[in-house]
């Protein structure tokens, strides 16, 4: 059996924002990963709340999923990191641009927040950027392992 659709999802999107200029290959699924005291910026996805709706019309009766997806961008810096936040929440944008299907996973992806966060503790500058998404999705009933059209 194939993992849920939502981990399929989360491992869609770590590959998606694998390579983005400013994080690199820095990018973890999972929201509790430690990173060290000075780290380079860095990624961490995990999805969080879902509603299902069902529809039982038709020959094969469909799941229809709304997820929320999360990418938390941590940046440690000399200077304030407002700048280098706003770069990573424009590269995660548009590697989820309007037409993403997550390779065929999803029906549909759109930005719905971002919040942002900056403190400063002698020397460094800690930043982070949460950037929400939606996701919607459909399974057949029975088998959320699978997507379907």
């Amino acid at each position: 059996m194939a993992d849920h659709v939502r981990k399929q999802i989360r491992d869609a999107a770590k590959t998606l924002l694998t390579g983005l200029s400013t994080t690199a290959d820095r990018v973890e699924v999972g929201r509790t990963w430690p990173l060290p005291q000075d780290h380079q910026p860095t990624l961490l996805i995990y999805t969080r709340d879902e509603t299902i709706r069902g529809d039982t019309t038709g020959a094969a009766p469909k799941v229809f999923r709304t997820l929320q997806l999360y990418v938390d961008a941590h940046v440690v810096a000399s200077t304030p990191p407002d700048d280098t936040l706003d770069q990573i929440a424009k590269e995660v944008e548009a590697a989820f641009g309007p037409n993403q299907t997550f390779g065929g996973l999803v029906i549909g992806v759109a930005p719905t927040a971002i919040r942002q966060e900056t403190k400063a503790e002698g020397q460094r500058h800690h930043g982070f950027c949460r950037i929400e998404f939606t996701i919607e999705y459909r399974t057949a009933e029975g088998t959320p392992d699978v997507a379907t059209p």
